[in-house]
């Protein structure tokens, strides 16, 4: 017999435990004497009186059904949504589609709305190689049949974040958010509206082609019974797993078609009949275009600029092939083993028909990231380059000017133009073409060109005032060409002559990282960061740049609960910048110590070394004495610390003096700190006090946050835990979504099977603990499942999220 037993209470998994509860239930039902008064039956419209009236009894103004957010109040709809609502940017019908009639029938013989009767969800992937018109087909399926669909979004699915702007922007224009909501909360609101809409709806995924696309496609697939999900992708294995067709080229008749109907001006006098010679020269163009519509669209253009005939042009091509073939050419590669040389050809031909500035024009944005090229960073960011000396961008920094050298790359078809919007659009292949074409030098300067019309774009807020919510509709404009550019620059290290930076390149791309982190967008932070600290550990005076890099790096550890790797990043941060002050790149006072010392206390607390913490704490507040900039956080992380020390009176008081506005939604600072005043009011037995001073936090983070960041589910968390302790059982149950990381997933998994347990569900209690257990154990490798209760997972979260 196991003696510890007899001393130890069981964890809730235990099977003892059950017994033990099975048994006091049993007792109780039989000793508790009977009453004729019923208990009213739990509904979110009483919980939401009952809070209503709590916060007019508190002095606060905002109505409960404000406080907690959709996802809490159980019984809550979709919003409604104005309707129609149509997003197809940035592109427009093409007049000049031709063929594939049996693809499209197809499609629409899958995608079609069913009628007013829900129905299995449709999906249809159209897949291929690049330049097959895979776009265009899916285009012209979407306008042909636009009128079938209440809601139609056009998302680009390249990257997470061109993803997460995509559905951000389209729940705002369906009224589900608001313009400044962050695009995690304009995700999750349109996902819920997808899945719970009776109207039909299309979504189309276009170019889901990135190495991470399953990953993607899986947390913005939504669910719902009457949606249809349209995929073009080069992955072919997606029509298996989600149905479609491989979509190979055109059919000759098609192609030939396709080039005669945008050359007719060329051969077309007083007939409408093609002369046979230049027909079958058509067919020979379509043939060694591998009837390609990207090629024969490049092509058709090349015809029209010259003004050939058919049959000149195809002389002249076969001239130019068999010119490259000899090797008297070598700007220009074989772009990719999946395309023959004749393609290339034909944008050599398209190239030539420039003049010298409108290709630096067409080299430089190919820099940039080709599905969103704004003419307003095109313009503005020029004109403020040349401002500071950069004079290599004086050929386009008025709208004039840009305009001359825009306008004869659209004609040529090389990037396409949303009037409406503003903005360009280049096909991938060209932008490869683009720089297979560019020798070193070429290549270095219009590098340089559009770095400097990024970084001269990108607002940068004061290093005191970091959180600017009001800064992050640009910021995530420009997001996407930061990316790009790290990209180029990162994947050229590895050629015989890489392209150059200098230090204000890497610092772009810290303040890039510092922007997805505030929002949200941990994904792209660490490899940002991984190319501007390789930038600066081989270059010189760069001490400043890995203190920033460090100083994000421990930032993204703090919130997604890797305590060790916190820890170190903020050590190294406070190593870097005591290198910087020994070479006098910096001057005290300055703010980057009070953040060295900070993040050293926030890595410590996370350990649970609270003595070394607040001592760290304090010199960061010594440092502050003579710089400027809101307190409320590290008083906050400094009150946690107290907290846990047993200094409560200290740690109230200290957070009364900074919370001078309970209804300050500026930013999440004074949340932060009204949290920890909750907390602490718990810890002194004001737990009336403290549950509304924590239902305020919740309204101030879903203001300042959204109500899917992950600070907004650790406060509805703890409003659990207050519901709980109120054996309010059924309010009590936390919401539990996509956007938590694996340490609170636990957490919470662990607090729900608690509720359900208290509330009388035994069994699907101690299945979700038992889930929670095996998470931790998953987190923590070797960790020890005796005394396992509430504190335990509890430590597995970041301090401010206890």
């Amino acid at each position: 017999m196991d003696h510890t037993r007899l001393s130890t209470f069981p964890t809730r998994s235990d099977p003892l435990f059950i017994k033990i509860v099975e048994v006091i239930r049993a007792l109780l039902s039989s000793a508790a004497p009977r009453t004729t008064e019923v208990e009213p039956p739990f509904s979110v419209e009483n919980l939401m009186a009952s809070l209503e009236s709590l916060g007019h009894q508190s002095g606060f103004a905002t109505p409960a059904s404000d406080i907690f957010p959709p996802a809490f109040n159980l019984s809550q709809k979709a919003p409604g949504a104005k309707l129609p609502c149509r997003v197809v940017r940035p592109h427009q019908p093409n007049p000049n589609y031709v063929g594939r009639v049996d693809i499209r029938e197809k499609m629409h013989q899958v995608l079609a709305p069913r009628g007013t009767e829900p129905h299995a969800q449709q999906s249809f992937a159209l897949c291929g190689l690049g330049g097959a018109g895979k776009t265009q087909a899916a285009l012209n399926f979407v306008f042909e049949y636009m009128d079938e669909f209440p809601a139609v979004l056009w998302a680009h699915a390249d990257t997470r974040g061109k993803l997460l702007e995509g559905f951000a922007g389209f729940a705002v224009e369906l009224g589900l958010t608001n313009e400044g909501d962050s695009n995690r909360t304009g995700r999750d609101a349109l996902k819920k509206w997808f899945e719970e809409a009776t109207v039909p709806w299309l979504l189309i995924f276009d170019n889901a082609d990135s190495e991470d696309k399953d990953q993607l496609l899986k947390e913005f697939w939504p669910s719902g019974d009457y949606g249809s999900i349209l995929i073009t992708s080069r992955d072919i294995s997606l029509q298996t797993s989600v149905g479609g067709r491989v979509l190979s080229e055109l059919a000759e008749e098609s192609a030939v078609g396709l080039l005669l109907r945008l050359t007719k001006p060329q051969w077309s006098e007083t007939s409408e009949e093609i002369p046979s010679h230049e027909e079958e020269a058509a067919h020979r163009i379509v043939s060694n275009l591998r009837c390609l519509p990207l090629g024969i669209t490049q092509a058709a253009k090349v015809i029209i600029n010259d003004q050939s005939l058919l049959s000149d042009f195809l002389d002249a091509y076969n001239d130019r092939e068999l010119i490259e073939s000899s090797g008297h050419i070598t700007t220009f590669k074989k772009p990719g083993s999946q395309y023959s040389l004749n393609l290339s050809t034909v944008w050599n031909m398209s190239f030539e028909t420039l003049e010298k500035e409108q290709k630096t024009f067409l080299n430089v944005i190919s820099f940039l990231d080709p599905d969103r090229i704004q003419l307003q960073l095109l313009s503005e960011g020029a004109a403020k380059a040349v401002r500071i000396g950069k004079h290599a961008l004086s050929f386009m920094d008025n709208i004039h000017k840009l305009n001359k050298c825009k306008g004869p790359v659209v004609r040529s078809s090389l990037v396409t133009q949303n009037e409406n919007l503003r903005e360009l659009w280049m096909h991938r292949l060209v932008q490869q073409a683009c720089h297979m074409r560019m020798d070193p030098e070429v290549r270095q300067t219009s590098f340089d060109m559009a770095y400097w019309m990024v970084k001269t774009m990108w607002p940068v807020p004061a290093r005191e005032d970091r959180h600017r919510k009001d800064l992050w509709a640009t910021q995530q404009a420009y997001f996407a060409h930061v990316q790009s550019l790290a990209h180029f620059y990162h994947t050229s290290l590895d050629d015989n002559i890489p392209l150059t930076a200098g230090r204000d390149f890497a610092e772009l791309l810290t303040d890039a990282s510092f922007y997805a982190y505030e929002c949200g967008l941990f994904g792209p932070v660490l490899p940002l960061l991984r190319v501007a600290e390789d930038y600066a550990k081989s270059h010189d005076d760069c001490e400043l740049v890995l203190v920033d890099v460090y100083w994000t790096k421990g930032s993204v550890y703090t919130d997604t609960n890797e305590f060790e790797a916190c820890y170190e990043s903020f050590q190294a941060e406070f190593s870097w910048l005591e290198k910087a002050i020994q070479k006098n790149l910096v001057q005290l006072p300055n703010i980057r110590q009070v953040f060295a010392w900070g993040g050293l206390g926030n890595g410590l607390q996370s350990l649970n070394k609270f003595e070394e913490a607040e001592e760290c704490y304090r010199a960061a507040f010594k440092a502050w004495e003579h710089v400027p900039g809101d307190k409320k956080i590290y008083t906050a992380n400094l009150c946690y610390c107290l907290w846990h020390l047993g200094k409560l009176d200290e740690a109230e008081q200290s957070l009364l003096d900074v919370i001078t506005d309970r209804n300050d939604a500026s930013s999440f600072r004074t949340g932060h700190a009204m949290y920890a005043l909750g907390n602490v009011q718990i810890g002194k037995g004001k737990f009336d006090e403290a549950y509304r001073t924590h239902a305020q936090v919740l309204n101030l983070f879903k203001a300042s946050l959204g109500i899917r960041h992950h600070r907004t589910a650790d406060i509805c968390h703890k409003l659990g835990w207050h519901l709980n302790r109120q054996r309010n059982y059924t309010a009590a149950i936390i919401f539990n979504n996509d956007t938590l990381y694996r340490n609170e997933i636990a957490r919470t998994s662990y607090k729900l099977g608690c509720v359900l347990q208290d509330s009388g569900d035994i069994s699907k209690g101690k299945g979700l603990i038992e889930k929670a257990e095996a998470l931790r154990r998953e987190i923590l490798p070797g960790a020890v499942d005796q005394d396992v209760d509430e504190d335990t997972f509890n430590g597995l979260v970041m301090f401010w999220s206890r």
